[in-house]
């Protein structure tokens, strides 16, 4: 497990750095969504047809949502992107647990790309089960 969160980590810096290099500080959230979300969810196994697509397992700009992943048919991941200049504000958060919930997601995954935010929507805790910042700006 160890072995592949250090691979994980890795790629994430690796295209989170791309996409950084080439559109920070006029990033949008589809340069998230399409250059990294994407990428992540490639990496991590998920069928992604075409960067504007959709698959029975992944569907962007779903509704109201940015990503919605379905796993035996059923939601289970809601993902908010937001420009790698506007990581996310706290007061949008109880609005986008909403949502995912409405969705039936267990999970909502929070990102700009530099920072990542998972919430287990099953638990009332206000703070992440997981997160990672990827401190691009200090290299």
């Amino acid at each position: 497990m160890y072995r592949r969160h250090r691979t994980l980590q890795a790629f994430l810096i690796r295209v989170a750095r791309a996409v950084f290099d080439k559109h920070y500080p006029d990033s949008s959230e589809q340069d998230v969504r399409y250059g990294i979300v994407a990428s992540v969810l490639r990496f991590l196994g998920w069928r992604v047809d075409g960067a504007w697509g959709h698959s029975p397992e992944v569907s962007f700009e779903h509704n109201d949502l940015d990503v919605l992943l379905r796993a035996g048919g059923q939601p289970r991941l809601v993902i908010e992107t937001k420009k790698m200049t506007n990581w996310m504000e706290k007061s949008k958060l109880e609005v986008e647990k909403r949502k995912a919930r409405d969705a039936g997601a267990r999970y909502l995954l929070r990102t700009d790309g530099l920072h990542w935010e998972l919430y287990d929507l099953r638990r009332r805790a206000t703070r992440p089960v997981w997160a990672i910042n990827l401190d691009l700006l200090r290299d």
